[in-house]
């Protein structure tokens, strides 16, 4: 009778060290409120497995097997209808060219409202350089494109201000002052009741 013995040992602390970096990782992934994802084709291009980490259900409202599920039927479903060209050109015109890629789109939240966000990523080849896989970012960058489109209209007001103090040191006038302040108020005031 013959009894084998393998230490495994090692295999167990290697497994340890990686469940161990997974976790740090997810935890950085979902502080930054980003998400990762790994998209695997096959020969077709046809995908064979996805993988969701980091921040899903604080940025759009679903779990990662949620994603998984989304995703793998339709992997433009939750892109905003008006994005999905740039993301298929972003897309696709890295797979054939480069490896690398940047777009920025809007992604649909599980309650309907879209998210902006900045997808970086990059495409895996095998060694005759066929495509086997995406990996890459998505960050939410909501807030900054609402600042800026604040930091816009405060500058269309700091403008429109500034021509009419051009305009008050060049008038002579007090008629022709005070139709050109009563006009202006009422431009700068319609500007902002349409915001």
């Amino acid at each position: 009778e013959v009894i084998a013995i393998t230490d495994i040992s090692e295999r167990r602390i290697a497994e340890t060290r990686l469940q161990e970096n997974e976790e740090r990782f997810r935890l950085a992934a979902e502080q930054a409120r980003q998400i990762v994802y790994e998209f695997l084709f096959d020969d077709k291009m046809q995908i064979v497995e996805l993988r969701f980490a980091g921040a899903t259900e604080q940025v759009l409202g679903y779990t990662q097997a949620d994603l998984r599920d989304l995703q793998s039927q339709d992997r433009f479903a939750l892109i905003h209808p008006e994005d999905i060209h740039a993301v298929r050109e972003s897309g696709g015109g890295s797979l054939a060219t480069t490896h690398q890629f940047n777009v920025e789109h809007r992604v649909r939240h599980r309650d309907g409202h879209y998210v902006q966000m900045e997808n970086r990523g990059a495409v895996k080849r095998d060694l005759h350089d066929n495509v086997t896989g995406i990996v890459g970012m998505l960050l939410d960058i909501t807030a900054r494109r609402s600042a800026e489109a604040e930091r816009q209209q405060y500058t269309t007001q700091l403008r429109a201000l500034a021509d009419i103090a051009h305009k008050v040191g060049t008038v002579l006038s007090l008629h022709e002052l005070l139709k050109f302040l009563a006009t202006s108020m009422r431009e700068l005031l319609g500007a902002n009741a349409a915001s």
